[in-house]
């Protein structure tokens, strides 16, 4: 008798081992990440030349997991959870956000994919990846003052996104991000739509993105131009001004043409700060101050292990224009691991968002205190 209990018990627990291992199988989960951190020059900080460490500026440093379920008829239920960390102190991103960068799930299907939760809008997934910043230059070679949010800086909690199938090499997406305030259905709300196209070496892409009291979901903020104690939460002199709109909007267009080993692309964004409140940290009275960007960039592949970048950025409102130079090399020294040097100079012509001269102000570095700004950056970064 003992001996067939325990025969039952060993096939019993041999099929339920077989039954998970078939469960599993349908499934999958993928732990990634990147580490970066190197050094930067740059010639003038708050009047002075600086050395410093520096980390995630070609990528944020991060780990993350991703996985995906198989639920049968062509669904899959999916999720991201991606964290930001600074790896020369080990501490968290995206203002201590244990999950800062990605975190959502949702559902894949025939018709399309719908996600929810902490997610990058359509416009910078569509247009600013065409960008040198987000190809090869990194945080410094962002458009000046990253106004147009093709770094991708811009993240939206509580979101809800859908991404079209590819047809044809077409594709498009959707998001709206509710602001969550309790009888105001349109304040801090934000809207997102993107389109891509991509043909042979032709790739396109088109965005739009609409924020609304943008002080709190766009620039971390904790109250709005009209409540009591107000303060910009922006440190660039470039847009600090207008960061008490009412709206923020941005649009984008782009495109890369591939020729054998060179690539070739342009950019252009307008971007809007409509109607801007009067505070004492933001010193304009109405009115819609805008930004108009311009970028022109080259990769050029030389061998598989080296590429050189270039990329020329033109940014102008009605009173500053920002001139800004890229030039950057990258090594490989495996699949997985390439050591990057990038330079970016900066000059400002005019007067500021804040009513001052403009100055120069590389994006993640102090303001110059002059018209003219230079970094020198060199990284080392692995993948796994």
């Amino acid at each position: 008798m003992r001996k067939l209990v325990t025969m039952f018990k060993i096939s019993f627990a041999t099929s339920l081992i077989l039954a998970s291992g078939s469960a599993l199988a349908q499934s999958s989960v993928t732990l990634y990440g990147i580490v970066e951190d190197g050094f930067i020059y740059s010639n003038n900080q708050k009047g002075g030349a600086v050395i410093q460490a520096t980390t995630g500026q070609t990528n944020t440093s991060r780990f993350g997991m991703t996985g995906a379920e198989d639920l049968g008829g062509g669904y899959k239920a999916i999720f991201t959870l991606e964290n930001g960390f600074d790896l020369s102190t080990g501490k968290l991103g995206q203002g201590g956000r244990l999950f800062g960068r990605s975190a959502f799930v949702g559902i894949v299907a025939p018709f399309g994919t719908i996600t929810a939760g902490r997610q990058y809008e359509p416009l910078s997934q569509y247009v600013g990846a065409l960008s040198s910043a987000i190809r090869w230059a990194g945080w410094t070679g962002a458009h000046p003052g990253d106004v147009d949010n093709m770094q991708s800086t811009i993240r939206f909690d509580n979101s809800v996104q859908y991404a079209s199938p590819v047809v044809s090499g077409l594709s498009f997406k959707a998001m709206y991000a509710p602001g969550g305030v309790a009888g105001d259905l349109a304040s801090e709300r934000a809207m997102s739509f993107g389109a891509g196209y991509k043909i042979g070496s032709l790739t396109l892409g088109a965005g739009y993105l609409n924020i609304n009291d943008p002080s709190i979901p766009a620039y971390g903020g904790t109250t709005l131009p009209n409540q009591p104690g107000y303060t910009t939460p922006v440190t660039s002199p470039i847009y600090r001004g207008f960061a008490s709109a009412q709206t923020l909007q941005i649009i984008a267009v782009g495109g890369i043409y591939q020729i054998g080993a060179i690539d070739l692309g342009a950019i252009y964004s307008n971007t809007r700060f409509k109607n801007v409140a009067f505070t004492p940290t933001t010193p304009h009275h109405g009115g819609t101050p805008q930004f108009n960007d311009i970028e022109a960039n080259i990769l050029y592949r030389i061998v598989p292990a080296w590429q050189l970048g270039g990329a020329f950025i033109y940014s102008r409102t009605g009173t500053a224009q920002y001139l800004q130079w890229n030039a950057g090399v990258d090594y490989a020294l495996s699949r997985r691991t390439d050591i990057n040097l990038v330079t970016v100079w900066q000059r400002a012509i005019g007067i500021d968002s804040t009513g001052a001269p403009a100055v120069a102000s590389i994006a993640s570095l102090t303001p110059s205190t002059t018209s003219s700004q230079v970094a020198i950056r060199v990284n080392l970064r692995h993948r796994f």
